[in-house]
């Protein structure tokens, strides 16, 4: 068993490394993070140039599908970084908060808009 140093409990003695499922969690956060920015800056430019074609819808609409699945696996990644006993959970967390706010986002957008 490893060395208990002052701060630790024995629990976290025992944990090692950090949760790989919890890291790609968190990347997967970003990466809808980003995905969403540039979404919403290509609506942003084709609200302004009030040039709405088919073209600027589907440049709209393609980045939302991404978004989507990358919460979905940020999710389910977050859920297994959290569930492994032995590693360390800081990244699942992060993941799964980022994710699930932007959930919470996503239904309360959709409840405003009608379709929920």
């Amino acid at each position: 068993m490893a060395q208990i140093l002052d701060y630790q409990t024995p629990l976290m003695a025992e944990r090692s490394g950090h949760s790989w499922a919890g890291i790609a969690s968190a990347v997967l956060a970003l990466v809808m993070m980003v995905l969403l920015v540039a979404g919403a800056i290509i609506a942003i430019l084709a609200r302004q140039s009030r040039s709405w074609t088919t073209g600027a819808a589907v440049s709209i609409v393609t980045p939302l599908p991404l978004c989507i699945l990358c919460m979905i696996a940020g999710l389910i990644c977050g859920i297994v970084g959290v569930a492994q006993g032995k590693r360390k959970r800081l990244w699942a967390v992060v993941g799964l908060s980022i994710h699930g706010l932007a959930l919470l986002v996503l239904f309360m957008g959709l409840l405003v808009a009608g379709l929920g």
